[in-house]
């Protein structure tokens, strides 16, 4: 149902499902239409709304977020002017410049600069066909496929919580909760908000299932955020952070999307620099997160795999 996870500090298993994070479900509004909603239809952002997601516009912030500002910001030595010299900003502008769509901003920006740093767990363009909707029928909306994300092994997570999944494949990311969306050169930046505020909503939900996996029931919303989300479009990266909070007008709960930060990388090297900082440590901010409800989740199985051996053998 929800997505992916981390890297390095992984876990390990057992068999029950938390109760639902789907809270019962208000009438679906009126205020949007039943018919398939494409991410470039201007209608997006109100079936979003009508769903209890919200994006950045709506200028909400996660409890978190000065800690998390403060973790963004953080200075990394590997990136100083003696260790990461400014050939590595012309190399970069001329590729950015170059890229003639999507793909090539990936293959050419993305991945040389900023993903290939970890060694994670991750995809590029998969689609996460094995999801649960994040907007229910009567809406439709496309499946999420991000440019790129960052998820947990499916051998580290106990086979009790891999219902947890977002796509088929041995070595598709699991609770994902790190994910960035790329814009080409004639891309919307309307369309791109709406991308980050559904994979926002879509890594929230897979956090959310794994803590709430853990104690054995639905988490309560805290309004912290543990999924993060990186655009990319005309040179800037921005960061998002996604979390939960009860919905003030009653009802289930609000996955609010917010901005916690950006960077035009084409001014200067140190401005490239500085954005590709923000981008290693909104990862590592991510994997933290994810790693904690992973283990959690894994420590609860392993736990009640251990209570179901008992009993089988107490009954022998």
């Amino acid at each position: 149902m929800s997505s992916a996870s981390a890297s390095a500090s992984n876990p390990r298993k057992r068999s029950r499902k938390s109760a639902s994070t789907n809270a019962a479900r208000w009438p679906a509004p009126t205020s949007a239409t039943s018919a398939s909603t494409s991410m470039y239809d201007r209608a997006a952002p109100d079936v979003l709304l009508d769903n209890n997601i919200l994006g950045p516009s709506y200028c909400i912030d996660p409890s978190n977020k000065k800690a998390l500002q403060a973790a963004l910001n953080h200075a990394r030595k590997s990136l100083s002017p003696s260790r990461y010299p400014h050939s590595n900003f012309e190399t970069f502008t001329r590729a950015n410049y170059q890229a003639q769509n999507e793909s090539e901003l990936v293959s050419k920006v993305v991945h040389p600069f900023f993903t290939s740093y970890f060694d994670q767990p991750s995809s590029t363009d998969l689609p996460f066909t094995t999801l649960e909707p994040a907007v229910p029928l009567p809406y439709k909306m496309p499946v999420p496929k991000p440019h790129h994300s960052f998820g947990a092994a499916k051998e580290d997570i106990e086979p009790s919580v891999k219902y947890i999944l977002c796509a088929p494949g041995a070595h598709a990311p699991v609770a994902v909760n790190d994910i960035m969306q790329v814009k080409g050169p004639d891309g919307k930046a309307s369309v791109l908000q709406s991308q980050v505020t559904l994979d926002g909503a879509v890594g929230e939900r897979a956090m959310h299932k794994l803590r709430s996996f853990a104690i054995g029931s639905e988490v309560s919303a805290d309004s912290e955020a543990r999924t993060f989300v990186q655009s990319y479009h005309a040179g800037t990266m921005k960061f998002y952070a996604t979390h939960r909070r009860p919905n003030p007008s009653g009802g289930p709960d609000q996955i609010v999307t917010s901005e916690i930060g950006g960077q035009y990388l084409c001014g200067s090297p140190a401005q490239l620099r500085d954005g590709i900082a923000k981008y290693r440590n909104s990862v590592q901010l991510a994997t933290r997160y994810r790693n904690e409800a992973v283990q959690a989740a894994n420590a609860r199985a392993r736990e009640e795999g251990g209570d179901e051996s008992t009993d089988s053998e107490d009954d022998g």
